[in-house]
């Protein structure tokens, strides 16, 4: 229905009715995801001490998080998140077969 140049502006105008933007929750659901996505590498990652993976901390704080980033206004921000949201999630992905596959194999 709307051209590109179009989209960008309807992206971040703010909607009357709830008092946000399109961008603005966009951004507010990749925090969400993100956070998500950052602890479960923290939580494959190696303790110090051992090999076993590190089980402490393992609290997420969403309330924790920065608002107003050029993902709420930017359409082309947003999208570069999501592609490293998803680049870290399919990572973890493999790290956890790849675990999945020792453990099996062991």
């Amino acid at each position: 229905q709307f051209g590109p140049e179009q989209a960008k502006i309807k992206y971040a105008q703010v909607c009357n009715v709830v008092q946000a933007s399109v961008g603005q929750h966009v951004r507010h659901s990749m925090d969400h995801l993100e956070l998500a996505a950052n602890m479960a590498v923290k939580c494959t990652l190696p303790a110090s001490s051992s090999s076993t993976p590190s089980l402490l901390n393992k609290d997420i704080h969403y309330d924790l998080r920065e608002r107003g980033g050029r993902d709420e206004t930017e359409m082309d921000e947003a999208e570069e998140r999501v592609r490293r949201v998803e680049e870290l999630l399919r990572n973890q992905a493999s790290i956890q077969e790849a675990s999945h596959q020792q453990v099996q194999e062991d």
